[in-house]
C-alpha cells in the first residue's frame, strides 16, 4: 500500500510539470519601494519611489510623493500589469507592462514605449512640466529591488548618479 502511494504521488508531481503551459515558473518579487532621506538630498538618491518585477522591470522615480502602486497577474503566457507613481506638485506617472515568459517584454510610461531588451532598469525625474525618463542598459544580476539601498546604490553608479543630480 505505502509503495502504490509513493508511486502515485510520484507519478503526480511529474504529470503536473507536463500540463498544459509546462511547470510552473519561479516566482518574481515585486512591489514599491520607497525611502526618503535629509530635505536638501538629492531626489531619486536621497527620497524616491521604485516600482518593480523581479529584475525585469524597475521604474525608479525622483520628486515623488512617498506613494504609488500597481497590480499584476501572471499565467502561462507571461506578467501583466499596470500602475503609477504620485509626484510632488506634479502629475502621477502612469505606467504598464507585458512581460512574456522567456522574453524581456515591453513597458509603457507617460504614454512612451520601452523595448525591455534594452534594459529593465527605466529611471524618471520631472524637469518642469515634463517627465524625463531614461533607459539604462545595466547587468541588474547583482541587484535585488526588494532589499536594496537605493541611495548607495545611485550613488555608486555613474550614470545613475549623473541622471538624478542633472548632469549630462
Amino acid at each position: 500500500m505505502t509503495v502504490r502511494l509513493v508511486f502515485a504521488c510520484l507519478v503526480a508531481a511529474l504529470c503536473y510539470g507536463c500540463r498544459p503551459g509546462g511547470a510552473a515558473l519561479p516566482a518574481e518579487t515585486s512591489g514599491t519601494h520607497t525611502w526618503s532621506g535629509p530635505a536638501d538630498g538629492v531626489p531619486g538618491l536621497d527620497s524616491g519611489t521604485c516600482y518593480y518585477v523581479g529584475k525585469r522591470f524597475i521604474i525608479w522615480a525622483a520628486d515623488t510623493r512617498g506613494g504609488g502602486g500597481g497590480g499584476h497577474t501572471g499565467d502561462s503566457t507571461g506578467v501583466r500589469g499596470d500602475g503609477h507613481i504620485s509626484f510632488v506638485d506634479a502629475p502621477t506617472l502612469t505606467f504598464s507592462f507585458q512581460l512574456p515568459h522567456g522574453k524581456p517584454g515591453t513597458a509603457v510610461v507617460d504614454g512612451t514605449e520601452y523595448d525591455l531588451s534594452k534594459s529593465g532598469l527605466l529611471l524618471v525625474k520631472r524637469e518642469g512640466d515634463k517627465f524625463v525618463v531614461k533607459q539604462l542598459a545595466k547587468d541588474l544580476s547583482g541587484f535585488d529591488a526588494q532589499s536594496a539601498n537605493f541611495s548607495t546604490y545611485g550613488r555608486a553608479d555613474p550614470q545613475i548618479k549623473s541622471f538624478f543630480e542633472g548632469k549630462p
